[in-house]
């Protein structure tokens, strides 16, 4: 198979440090509507709190993934024709 494997996202410590912050933003703008769904759907009035115990990690994993996935997509499709 003729193929180049691509060089991984994010491995110095510059990239690291923007990537973790640029991920806490986007939990920040992501949590509050989370909560308002949520609380919506199961008819329940439940406090961020409640939220961030139940979900917390959860979230911050899934926004760490996507994000390293979508930046490696990035980057890939800029340095690369595919």
């Amino acid at each position: 198979m003729d193929a180049i494997v691509a060089k991984p996202y994010g491995l110095d410590q510059l990239k690291k440090d923007a990537y973790h912050l640029e991920a806490t933003e986007l939990e920040k703008l992501i949590f509050p509507l989370l909560c308002q769904v949520l609380n919506k759907y199961h008819g329940v009035n439940y406090g961020k709190r409640y939220w961030q115990i139940l979900l917390g990690h959860w979230l911050q994993r899934y926004v760490n993934v996507i994000l390293n996935h979508v930046k490696t997509l990035d980057k890939l499709l800029k340095n690369h024709v595919i």
